[in-house]
């Protein structure tokens, strides 16, 4: 089409465009912006003539624009800052034709151009995220806008809107990739009807579906910019290309195969060779396109090449099952025949899944598995109905061009695939110790992104960045139907089409899905093929704490004996629900970990925090604290104020163990690493003693152990830690695991009489060391946010008997110096002074003799008390300290530390 020039006058604070049938046209600037933005005090931005990104001209095709400018940092402390985009409103209908590019002399710079955000409502919109501006520095920018001259026609440009002032703004850190998408897409539709295909080119526009009750997001037709680099290859990858069927013209037909052999067995004949094709070398990059958001929060991805205009957008080919004869095979993994039951059992993988498994182990597990969600969910939907045959649920939901109905909902939870889901885990093929969070895409998804069985479609999926189609089929997760002609799956065809094929019958390319978390950070990219997205790549502290300990022992606590042996650098191995974990035991020196400030030290809801230190002696060498004045001098030789935590003060813990989701608990230690405030308060386990449902960290009532757990009813002590957590955690909430789970292991020894002494699990740990692992048998003693029970409101607890016992105590047993890390601080003195702490394990309840109603919990003596090993105590025969669990997400990102008292662990918030 022939090009037609025009010109755009763009304004910047108000924009009045005036209608023109030439083909360029006017439009009037009122108002001057501001030269100088103020963000912090002494820090500045200073424009060589205004912020505004564009002056009063007529803009054409292969127009351009500098603004440069200075960022002056006079204040006594480095800054970090934005770059911002104030007030963008951009109706270009041309795709990719304005865009910006920042340099700077010791500042940020970019490597490539992105495109301006198509917007209609003013929006402020950040160019460039968390630049660091030393102290007494001066930063200089330069800013180019432009405006660029294609072979298409623009005149759809005419009479639009452009502008926007430059400014700097505080930063709070890299967005999360989530953020970021959702930030740069605002531009939301729903779609309504599927029964035709979508492919109309778009930008910066997303689409609302529903998952699991949560709102996701997703492309659709030819979108432009939902280009993600992620990973590299580790080794060459081949496909092989042979003859399969000579036609009666002449012309022959081929197939592609994953290995010489297979493709040699399969030729037409031998006068016919098989030609080596290179998918992939190593080193390259890959790309993918996004497909959707999960209920999870994550961005889930399809395989696209080992660049933009990549022709290969595969990993190789495969069958989808080598077998299709029984209706087991349709599963991504599959179990034994003769009912549905039996098929979903899932202890066999398909051949796809083993062939994507391999590429996923070799390419992306060792260096990329902690960027990938475990929580997605890829769903092979198998339906409720058995029979010789059938067409499967989403056959009938996407094949009926007059009513397809899409979902990403998934029935049955066997069918939903996943990294965490124990019905139907992705365990790797070859190595079921590790999960590989990988898989295709669905049918359902082929139609939310604009597709149609049976119709071809220009849609991102199918193509590349030059519009060219792979010009092959390739798998799709979802089963079609079972016939006489065995199982078959969805796939996409060479024109982007929906369609089915027996899983045997055909040897088609495999284009793996994985999904990456939400939370990772943003690093650059504005997902255009010429820009992708690109997350940041870190360090986990889970890897640091590998790192650092690199020496891993066993150990079985032995009855009667504690480990008090100091050591560093050093791990104990054990297992919670068939994961292996690592604890610290022993007087352990590199646990420690600084994260989190106290909000607020007398937190919503309680004042229980001591205020007043007793020395006992005359000499001030031993003291108590007390809540009130009169108490202590009661009691004292002398009364100090005495505040455990002020607002402000950081929070020290240290690590007890990694858990079963590989996250990292820790046991609070007070705001230093000397403290021997290693508490948050000071009080009952439970107000009620005289029934043992109050053993319960939650408990329901006495009539038997089901009743017990009936957990209607939070405990004394859980009430103050949920009012602390929600205090002073809660804004940190997101490095927290909701998947750990906390113990409070309510299995008894004895029979449930509730004459006599009901003894639970913890005594005989305590007493007996005889336990397995950290596992927890009954699901409503799991407590956790959101697996286990999934009663916690926030993710705290307390430390558990089997953590004690695995970290070298025992029960009425005097631990001697150098004592066992969870009792001391650096100085190797109490944590917590002199108060004896809690624990989440029950002990046992008696009402042996009639009179006594006794409900008992473990608890911690301090390193003075007589008998420095475990204790059994009443629910509130007098009060005892509270010294919260929390468990950090291992994904998080090292910042620094060796987890020494001097240097302890620290995670970037952020």
């Amino acid at each position: 089409m022939k090009k037609i020039d025009l010109g755009v006058v763009v304004t910047t604070l108000i924009i009045v465009t005036i209608s023109c049938s030439l083909a360029f046209f006017a439009a009037r600037i009122v108002g001057n912006a501001k030269d100088i933005n103020l963000v912090a005090k002494n820090v500045a931005i200073t424009f060589t003539d205004t912020s505004s990104i564009v002056s009063n001209e007529i803009i054409s095709p292969g127009w351009n624009n500098v603004k440069t400018f200075t960022i002056t940092n006079n204040s006594k402390e480095d800054f970090n800052y934005n770059i911002v985009l104030k007030g963008l409103v951009n109706t270009f209908e041309s795709i990719n034709t304005l865009q910006y590019k920042i340099t700077s002399d010791v500042g940020y710079n970019m490597d490539n151009y992105s495109n301006v955000i198509k917007i209609e409502n003013s929006k402020d919109v950040v160019l460039a995220y968390n630049i660091k501006i030393p102290k007494n520095t001066i930063q200089s920018y330069q800013v180019e806008f432009k405006y660029i001259s294609t072979e298409e026609d623009q005149s759809g440009d005419m009479g639009k809107k452009l502008g926007g002032t430059l400014a700097i703004e505080a930063s709070n850190g890299s967005p999360e990739i989530y953020d970021k998408l959702l930030e740069d897409n605002p531009t939301i539709k729903t779609r309504t009807n599927f029964n035709s295909t979508l492919t109309e080119i778009n930008v910066n526009t997303l689409y609302k579906g529903t998952e699991d009750n949560t709102d996701v997001y997703y492309f659709s037709g030819n979108a432009q910019n939902n280009w993600v680099k992620f990973g590299s290859w580790k080794e060459d990858k081949y496909i092989y290309i042979g003859v399969i069927k000579v036609n009666a013209d002449g012309s022959t037909e081929s197939k592609n195969y994953a290995t010489l052999e297979e493709c040699k067995a399969n030729l037409y004949s031998s006068s016919y060779e098989c030609t080596e094709h290179l998918v992939a070398s190593k080193g390259e990059d890959m790309y993918w396109r996004i497909i959707r958001t999960n209920a999870d929060g994550s961005i889930r991805l399809l395989y696209s090449g080992t660049s933009p205009n990549s022709f290969d957008k595969r990993i190789g080919a495969k069958a989808w099952n080598d077998t299709n004869n029984d209706m087991k095979y349709a599963g991504y993994m599959y179990g034994t025949s003769g009912s549905l039951a039996n098929n979903r059992t899932n202890e066999n993988s398909s051949t796809v899944k083993t062939y994507i498994d391999e590429w996923y182990l070799t390419n992306l597990y060792d260096n990329y598995d902690k960027y990938v969600s475990k929580k997605a969910v890829y769903c092979t939907d198998r339906g409720t109905t058995y029979s010789s045959s059938l067409l499967f649920p989403t056959f009938n939901r996407v094949t009926n061009k007059s009513n397809v109905t899409p979902t990403y909902e998934c029935a049955d939870s066997k069918d939903a695939f996943s990294g965490q889901n124990s019905d139907a885990l992705l365990k790797c093929s070859g190595d079921d110790t590790k999960v590989c969070s990988a898989a295709l895409m669905s049918a359902e998804e082929i139609v939310y992104a604009g597709g149609l069985y049976g119709t071809g479609a220009d849609t991102w999926f199918s193509l590349n960045s030059e519009n060219t189609i792979l010009n092959d089929w390739w798998w799709l997760l979802s089963p079609s139907s079972f016939t006489s002609l065995g199982t078959g799956a969805f796939g996409v065809g060479m024109n982007g089409s929906l369609g089915g094929n027996p899983m045997s019958a055909k040897t088609a390319s495999v284009r793996p899905v994985i999904s990456i978390r939400g939370d990772n950070l943003y690093k650059a990219g504005d997902g255009s093929a010429n820009n992708p997205y690109v997350i940041k790549e870190y360090t986990t502290l889970s890897e640091k704490l590998m790192a650092d300990n690199s020496t891993i022992k066993t150990r079985t606590p032995v009855a009667k004996e504690t480990y008090t042996e100091t050591n560093t650098g050093t791990l104990f191995k054990n297992t919670e629900y068939d994961k292996t974990v690592y604890y610290f035991a022993g007087d352990a020196k590199n646990n420690w970990v600084k994260f989190g400030t106290w909000q607020n030290p007398e937190y919503e809801g309680y004042n229980t925090l001591m205020k007043y230190k007793g020395y006992l002696d005359s000499a001030k060498t031993q003291y108590r604290v007390y809540a009130t004045l009169s108490e202590c001098e009661s009691a004292a030789v002398s009364c100090v104020k005495y505040t455990p935590a002020n607002k402000g003060d950081d929070m020290y813990w240290r690590i007890i163990r990694t858990n079963h989701d590989g996250s990292i608990r820790l046991l609070y230690s007070g705001t230093s690493t000397d403290a021997d405030n290693g508490f948050i308060s000071f009080d009952y386990f439970n107000e009620s003693y005289n029934s043992p449902e109050y053993v319960g960290y939650m408990y329901g009532t006495s009539e038997s152990l089901d009743a017990n757990r009936g957990n209607a009813t939070d405990s004394h002590a859980k009430t103050i830690i949920d009012s602390w957590y929600k205090s002073n955690l809660n804004s940190l909430s997101k490095y927290i695991s909701t998947d750990a789970i906390y113990c409070a292991d309510r299995d008894i020894t004895t029979t449930y009489d509730l004459s006599k002494q009901i003894a639970f699990n913890g005594l005989s740990y305590a007493y007996s060391k005889k336990m397995d692992g950290y596992n927890c048998t009954n699901v409503n003693d799991k407590f956790s946010v959101t697996s286990g029970n999934k009663k916690l409101t926030y993710p705290v607890a307390l430390m558990t008997v089997n953590e004690l016992a695995y970290a070298g105590g025992d029960y009425n047993q005097v631990a001697p110096a150098p004592y066992v890390w969870y009792l001391t601080n650096s100085l190797n003195k109490g944590a917590t002074g002199l108060y004896c702490w809690w624990t989440m394990s029950p002990s046992y309840y008696n009402d042996a003799t009639g009179t006594q109603k006794d409900a008992r919990i473990i608890e911690v003596p301090n390193i003075d008390y007589t008998s420095s090993g475990l204790l059994s105590n009443t629910v509130k025969a007098w009060g005892a300290a509270i010294r919260p669990v929390i468990s950090i997400k291992g994904t998080v990102a090292y910042k620094s530390g060796d987890g020494s008292a001097s240097n302890p662990y620290q995670i970037e918030l952020n």
